[in-house]
C-alpha cells in the first residue's frame, strides 16, 4: 500500500470503511473549508480573540482526524491548549502558517487517494 507524508491511508480507510461516496464527500468538504479555516485562525489570532481560536481548533483537530492527517491534528490540538491559556504570542503563528503550508500539501495527497480509490488500487 502506497504511503504519503500527511494523510495515514489505512486509518482513512478505515474511517471510510472503503466507501468511496463518503471520501468523495469528506475530501471536497475539508478542500472547501482548509482556505476558510486558515483565515479564520489568523483573524482571531489577529484580533486577539482566544476562545474563539480555540474552538476553531478544536473543530479543525476533529476534521483532521477524520481524514487521518493525524501530525496536524496534534498541531491543532496544541494551539487549541495554547489559545485557552491566552499565551499563545510565541508559537500560535507559527501553528497557523504550518496549518496552512501542510494543510495545501494533505489536499494534494488526498486528490491522489481519491484517484488511487477511484480506480480500486487500495
Amino acid at each position: 500500500m502506497q504511503t504519503f507524508k500527511h494523510v495515514n491511508i489505512s486509518k482513512l480507510k478505515e474511517v471510510t470503511a472503503g466507501s468511496f461516496d463518503l471520501l468523495t464527500s469528506l475530501v471536497e468538504m475539508f478542500k472547501n473549508q482548509a482556505p476558510k479555516f486558515h483565515d479564520q485562525l489568523q483573524e482571531h489570532l489577529n484580533n486577539h480573540e482566544f476562545t474563539l481560536l480555540a474552538k476553531l481548533a478544536h473543530k479543525i483537530k476533529g476534521s483532521l482526524s477524520t481524514l487521518a492527517i493525524t501530525e496536524l491534528a496534534t498541531k491543532m490540538k496544541t494551539l487549541e491548549r495554547v489559545a485557552k491559556t491566552n499565551n499563545i504570542e510565541n508559537n500560535a503563528q507559527e501553528l497557523i502558517n504550518e496549518y496552512k503550508q501542510v494543510s495545501q500539501e494533505a489536499i494534494v495527497e488526498l486528490d491522489e487517494i481519491h484517484e488511487i480509490f477511484k480506480n480500486s488500487m487500495i
